[in-house]
């Protein structure tokens, strides 16, 4: 779930786009971008928090991490 979708914001294909780059994350590093100890507390990581880089994680192009970042923006216009 993107974060203005979250937020109860109108969401556009923008959010598809999140929702794309958080996938791409987990297959890349095999762990979920956002994560928490309850689905409350992962809603609030999507809003507020930005994942680590997957090359942080494991070894991967600077491009794909880019990509997945770009994806990943909290800032819809900037997605």
């Amino acid at each position: 779930m993107s974060p203005e979708q979250a937020e109860g914001r109108p969401v556009d294909a923008r959010s598809d786009i999140f929702s794309f780059g958080a996938l791409l994350y987990e297959m890349v590093t095999g762990q979920r971008a956002f994560q928490g100890e309850s689905r409350v507390t992962t809603l609030a990581a999507v809003v507020e928090k930005d994942p680590p880089a997957a090359t942080s994680i494991v070894a991967a192009p600077s491009e794909l991490d880019r990509l997945i970042a770009r994806c990943l923006r909290k800032d819809v216009a900037k997605r």
